[in-house]
């Protein structure tokens, strides 16, 4: 998996934006946990090329254009239900904070990513459907609370049910 260096990274996320779309770190089909960049749409083939589109409209030099289309090739694509994600692995995500270190938040709730960590090699982050145990026992899976989305943005969430249920710690399912 390819590293851009930092300006190009956030470079190619903002041509994302300014098209109006919202990349994200995604991990897909035999990636075994690596994160790369991503992108949730309803139609992969118009997000291209609008991206494309939207570059070639401000770019000063036709190189910018073919660089754009280079750093694109062979993407890959899951189903979502309604949308897909449409990914590239060769492409390494990276994070705004680069994996901070989440063991407790600015609400008092603590969070536990050790039997994640432990199960999968590395410290919950991407897309998903992500677990959250009330506590630190994951023996009855009728009490994980299923989110959704982001891990950032899940974690949000089973933070706030915490809160909500006066929870004290709260631990990622494995």
């Amino acid at each position: 998996m390819a590293r851009l260096d930092k300006e190009s990274f956030d470079k190619l996320v903002q041509i994302f934006e300014e098209a109006e779309y919202e990349p994200r770190s995604y991990s897909g089909r035999f990636m075994y946990g690596k994160d790369c960049f991503g992108v949730v749409c309803s139609n992969p083939v118009r997000m291209i090329a609008e991206v494309l589109a939207n570059v070639a409209r401000n770019a000063e030099d036709p190189e910018e254009v073919a660089e754009v289309a280079e750093k694109l090739m062979e993407p890959r694509q899951d189903n979502m239900g309604h949308d897909a994600i449409v990914y590239w692995p060769s492409i390494e995500w990276m994070d705004e904070e680069d994996e901070e270190d989440e063991d407790e938040d600015d609400q008092g709730v603590g969070v536990d990513t050790k039997e994640f960590e432990s199960s999968h090699g590395r410290k919950p982050s991407g897309y998903g459907a992500w677990g959250f145990y009330p506590g630190l026992d994951q023996d009855d899976s009728s009490k994980c609370w299923f989110i959704q989305g982001d891990y950032k943005d899940a974690l949000r969430e089973a933070i706030q049910r915490a809160v909500d249920n006066d929870i004290e710690t709260i631990s990622v399912a494995t």
